[in-house]
């Protein structure tokens, strides 16, 4: 029985991201922005970087973070991976939001064929001056190459649908692991984050929208978790 910690994701697509800073001519990988969202401008996560802990900002907010991923596996027959993470906040106004994550996967081998016993799986539970439930799946797509994720977002006059994203911008085809997801409220994108680099950026409603605050929640734990896809 071996168990060790997974190198998370964000920090994959961060070491991606600085080698294709360094070859001159080739852009900034981007996800594609709907058009519903294109009149809004974009906002990074600052603090994030490949830590277990540490402090985050973004506009209008401040909080504090752990995280941890690790697998666990038996015989290299089967293998379990674990995510949590815990964030306390505090926006302009003063009050103060803790969420707890928890996320999970079973995988069992059979030589070079790996088939989930049991999906992943994410949870949040977000309580203080925002409540709400966060509830995300994984489902393998397209013959089994892309490991997708789906769920949503619960809370007190806020009912919203979260989906990976899995293309680049200008890409040709799409990507097994997400590089960041949407955020839907009946079927209209209001959110979106996209995962490249330790600074990963997001779009949210207007300040004046009462759905800013529950998209700013989702999306952070989404691009705080270290996913195993």
């Amino acid at each position: 029985m071996t168990r060790r910690r997974l190198t998370p994701m964000p920090a994959l697509l961060a070491s991606a991201a600085v080698f294709a800073g360094g070859c001159a001519g080739l852009p900034e990988a981007r996800v594609p922005v709907p058009p519903e969202l294109q009149s809004l401008a974009p906002e990074r996560i600052t603090g994030l970087g490949g830590g277990r802990s540490g402090s985050l900002a973004l506009s209008g907010l401040t909080g504090r973070y752990e995280r941890s991923a690790d697998r666990l596996t038996l015989f290299d027959l089967v293998s379990r991976d674990r995510a949590g993470v815990s964030l306390a906040t505090q926006d302009a106004q003063g009050r103060s939001t803790t969420m707890s994550c928890r996320g999970a996967q079973t995988e069992v081998s059979a030589g070079v064929i790996a088939a989930s016993a049991r999906p992943w799986r994410y949870t949040c539970t977000s309580s203080g001056a925002l409540q709400g439930e966060l509830t995300l799946e994984g489902q393998r797509a397209a013959a089994a190459t892309r490991d997708e994720r789906r769920g949503s977002w619960n809370a007190p006059g806020a009912r919203l649908e979260l989906r990976s994203l899995h293309q680049w911008e200008g890409a040709v085809l799409p990507v097994p692991q997400p590089v960041g997801y949407v955020v839907l409220d009946a079927g209209r994108p209001v959110g979106l984050l996209e995962l490249n680099g330790p600074a990963p950026r997001l779009w949210r409603p207007a300040a004046d929208s009462p759905l800013r605050p529950h998209v700013t929640q989702a999306l952070l734990a989404l691009a705080l978790v270290w996913d195993p896809a």
